[in-house]
């Protein structure tokens, strides 16, 4: 029998300064499958909510530092 739990996490994204295209990569090797709400976006206001969905066989704990935030502004002269 297959004992798996849905994880659902809120994260806030704060950007100081619009960003033309923002991206964010999972970084944490043991969430292996994966849906973001939202993902690869024009940040035009300054937070904005997503939410991680995966399974586990157990409940997992997520932190700040299991993501990276990409945006096409940070590669911009």
């Amino acid at each position: 029998m297959n004992n798996e739990y849905a994880n659902i996490i809120s994260l806030n994204i704060v950007v100081a300064k619009p960003a033309i295209f923002l991206y964010l990569e999972l970084l944490n090797t043991n969430i292996t499958r994966y849906k973001l709400s939202n993902n690869g976006f024009m940040m035009l206001v300054p937070t904005k909510m997503v939410h991680l969905e995966f399974y586990s066989d157990e409940c997992m704990d997520v932190k700040e530092n299991d993501f990276k935030v990409i945006t096409v502004n940070q590669y911009m002269l």
